[in-house]
């Protein structure tokens, strides 16, 4: 083998390789999409180099090889899956993960205002608590991990959403992957057509891969609407992979000059897949267009370059912010002025992490035993846009507190809200 085309062999399968783990240890939940897509990739390579002698495929030496590197791909999971365990187990946070993964089977795979209220009142939670949860605020310590087991474990097929209530939200605020999705499966659809005129000794080689690429792409499609879950980020990690598998194969599938003739049914059928190819292509272009024309605010007011700069303007206060206020999608924040280590959300995905609890701590506060109490501590404020917490809020705190409780609003900069609550019934926790 030439030594140039070794070099660049050894850089691919190293690339390849980083990318893959790199993927893994990014998110755990991308192992079975980047396991599956580099798969389908050995399995084109072997295809290709396979000289058709050995009929017995995983007999045949290309396969042996892809074989054997598959076999190292999956060891580097198990070692990275390992590691992740025992680091887990090291740090302490094995309690923590556990209640992560209690709160997503509720919070993530059943609609929790359809939850039945005898279910809920034997896990321990109030009306008032179910709509904290239903708006992701789980500080309560009520919401524990065998809590949510428990609810997880008794609910009713009526508290799972149907696939329309899954589907119809990815159609209205997530239009450009429905047209993601059109545009693979046309290319894909294309790419077996045209993989299929190509020589009759050759085509199988090229057209079982592409085969595969979509299957792939389907069953992770598949796999996202059994468990009744669809978020835009888990069928962009779903198509993305495949996408490019496919644009990898596109050249090779491409009609050649060489390839024998066809008669007119076969001109007009790629004709026509080539057309339903570029519709999506268009509308997601118009799609794109219509967000760049959107007339623009006007005048610009960064939220989160707000919230950071008032948590470091109050070290003192430990500040909560609620749902509507999550989505900092700034890639380089500002932080010449520091890190803020009093802001947090009030909890969702963010509590059962290091960083929650260590922010609670710092003002004495145990994450796990956070209560409704707590937000009378005076060193507590909850950071709105609005001057006045909603009414699911107060009802919470009147619910668990009494009906004593007030709130009382302080207007810091152009656009937020400190809401500090106070109850003359009650002596509230010193803040540290």
């Amino acid at each position: 083998m030439d030594r140039a085309v070794g070099k660049r062999r050894v850089a691919g399968i190293s690339g390849s390789f980083g990318l893959y783990a790199l993927a893994i240890c990014l998110r755990m939940d991308n192992l079975p999409v980047a396991l599956a897509t580099l798969g389908v990739a050995l399995c084109y390579h072997a295809f290709r180099a396979w000289d058709g002698r050995e009929l017995r495929l995983w007999r045949s030496k290309p396969f042996r090889k892809v074989g054997a590197v598959f076999m190292l791909l999956l060891s580097t999971a198990a070692l990275l899956i390992g590691w992740n365990a025992l680091d887990t187990q090291l740090q302490g946070e094995s309690a923590d993960a556990e209640w992560q993964r209690a709160r997503m089977t509720v919070m993530d795979l059943l609609a929790t205002e359809r939850l039945p209220e005898s279910l809920t009142a034997d896990a321990g939670w109030s009306a008032a608590q179910v709509k904290q949860l239903q708006i992701w605020n789980t500080t309560d310590a009520v919401f524990s991990t065998e809590a949510f087991t428990q609810v997880a474990n008794n609910a009713p097929a009526s508290a799972k959403p149907t696939l329309r209530e899954v589907l119809v939200p990815l159609y209205k605020k997530a239009l450009w992957a429905v047209l993601a999705i059109a545009t693979v499966g046309f290319l894909w659809v294309a790419m077996l057509r045209w993989a299929w005129m190509g020589e009759k000794r050759e085509r199988y080689r090229l057209w079982i891969p592409v085969l595969l690429a979509g299957l792939l792409c389907a069953a992770m499609i598949g796999y996202l609407l059994l468990r009744r879950r669809m978020p835009d980020r888990a069928l962009l990690a779903a198509v993305l992979p495949v996408t490019v598998l496919l644009l990898c194969l596109l050249p090779q599938c491409m009609p050649r000059e060489r390839m024998p003739a066809r008669g007119r049914k076969h001109r007009v059928a790629s004709g026509l897949l080539c057309a339903l190819l570029l519709a999506p292509m268009i509308a997601s272009v118009g799609l794109t267009g219509a967000e760049i024309r959107r007339k623009p605010v006007k005048y610009e007011y960064n939220t989160y370059a707000d919230m950071d700069q008032q948590a470091l303007n109050h070290p003192d206060l430990l500040l909560f912010y609620e749902r509507n206020l999550v989505g900092d999608v700034r890639m380089f924040p500002d932080v010449s002025k520091g890190m803020p280590t009093n802001l947090t959300f009030w909890g969702g995905w963010i509590r059962g992490t290091r960083e929650y609890r260590e922010k609670l701590a710092a003002f004495g506060l145990d994450a796990n035993q956070f209560t409704a109490k707590d937000w009378l501590n005076p060193a507590v404020r909850l950071v709105s846009l609005k001057a006045e917490p909603s009414e699911a809020f107060m009802n919470y705190l009147w619910d668990q507190l009494g009906p004593d409780v007030t709130c009382q609003s302080e207007k810091v900069s152009a656009g937020l809200y400190f809401l500090r609550f106070a109850s003359t019934a009650l002596t509230p926790p010193l803040a540290r």
